[in-house]
């Protein structure tokens, strides 16, 4: 499968942890795991597609502004 962290360190681990941000995606419709306190976990199915994985950057960034 597929798999990538990102570390949400310095300004945005400030605001929030990972598990924070984790639970706003969530809510969103994005559903991802942490690795730590600072780290987000995407695990995505080899078949997915352009358009889900837009989307669940645009859920990510929105998330992340707040």
């Amino acid at each position: 499968g597929l798999m990538i962290g990102i570390d949400v360190s310095g300004k945005v681990s400030a605001a929030a942890s990972a598990g924070d941000i984790q639970l706003e995606c969530l809510k969103m419709g994005l559903c991802i795991s942490t690795a730590g306190a600072q780290t987000l976990r995407f695990l995505p199915p080899l078949v997915v597609t352009m358009e889900e994985i837009d989307a669940g950057l645009d859920i990510l960034y929105g998330v992340l502004s707040n």
